[in-house]
């Protein structure tokens, strides 16, 4: 089952956190570790947030402050976590799929 994330047309909290995980637990995250964020409309569509910068708490979990355009297109959206390692090694979450991004539209 997918992990979902809701968020209202046009706000900009709450910040999306994650502890990034894999099948085979929590991925540890390293100093120089750099995580970054991407979404889209489903099925290839258009790219709404493209590799925007992720704070790492000192616990480990990432978290994406949003942007008024980031969630301007109501609608379900295909995002990932993109981890660069110090080393250069590149690691995509989730690796199976996606997190779906609801962006339920505003009233007004």
């Amino acid at each position: 089952m997918a992990d979902t994330f809701t968020i209202k047309q046009g706000d900009t909290s709450p910040a999306l956190a994650r502890v990034l995980e894999t099948a085979q637990g929590p991925i540890p995250l390293e100093v120089g570790d750099r995580v970054t964020f991407s979404m889209r409309r489903p099925y290839g569509g258009p790219v709404v947030v493209d590799r925007q910068p992720c704070q790492i708490t000192p616990e480990g979990v990432v978290v994406y402050y949003w942007a008024d355009t980031d969630t301007a297109l109501p609608g379900l959206h295909e995002a990932e976590f993109q981890i660069t390692r110090a080393d250069g090694a590149i690691e995509t979450v989730p690796n199976g799929g996606y997190l779906v991004i609801n962006v339920v539209g505003a009233v007004a």
